[in-house]
């Protein structure tokens, strides 16, 4: 049986990195490694994935919720945050969530990643994004990359989904936020992967 992996990880742990790696390569000789580079940014990523499977991007918006710590200390303090949905699986945290903020942040909940590039990584136990999540998860709908950001008073969603895909993960969204959630969704953006999409996001 064959197991790849593949995994992103800041430049600081590149050290730990090779000699995790050094290390098995010289206990295994069924272990190779394909390749390690400098990680692409998130458009080579996504059109590169776009050429073999076509990709939609879905933005959507709800009020900011009040009850939870993480994202009021992030409305107080540096809203120009930006959360990447990290996490594969639920856990009891919540959904797991990498932090690409503009200064530090002092908070409890907020694991440094990297203190000179403002990264972090935490837990959002959001209800109405732990429910889309399952609900995803649950139709079998890969969310190819998941972020989250604040504007005024509303977060918002913006999720690369297969283009084949986008019609039911936008109607599952939209039904779950409204008639569960009561969080009034606003259906902010929606387009096949092209050229437009990386001017408007």
């Amino acid at each position: 049986m064959n197991c790849t992996l593949d995994f992103r990880f800041h430049r600081n742990m590149l050290p730990d990195i090779k000699d995790l790696l050094s290390g098995l390569i010289g206990k295994s000789l069924n272990f190779r490694i394909v390749k390690l580079t400098g990680s692409r940014n998130l458009k080579s990523r996504m059109e590169a994935i776009h050429s073999q499977t076509p990709l939609a991007v879905v933005r959507y918006s709800v009020p900011i919720p009040g009850n939870n710590p993480l994202l009021r200390y992030i409305v107080a303090n540096d809203p120009g945050t930006v959360a990447e949905i990290e996490g594969r699986s639920l856990s009891e945290e919540g959904i797991k969530v990498i932090l690409y903020a503009t200064k530090s942040i002092d908070q409890k909940r907020a694991d440094v990643i990297s203190k000179e590039d403002n990264i972090y990584e935490s837990y959002i136990n959001e209800k109405s994004l732990v429910e889309g999540k399952r609900l995803g998860d649950d139709a079998g709908i890969p969310r190819i990359a998941f972020f989250l950001s604040l504007e005024g008073d509303r977060l918002y969603d913006t999720t690369f989904v297969p283009a084949a895909e986008a019609d039911e993960y936008i109607s599952i969204m939209m039904n779950s936020l409204m008639i569960d959630h009561g969080s009034h969704p606003l259906l902010d953006y929606y387009s096949r992967l092209d050229e437009e999409v990386w001017r408007w996001i």
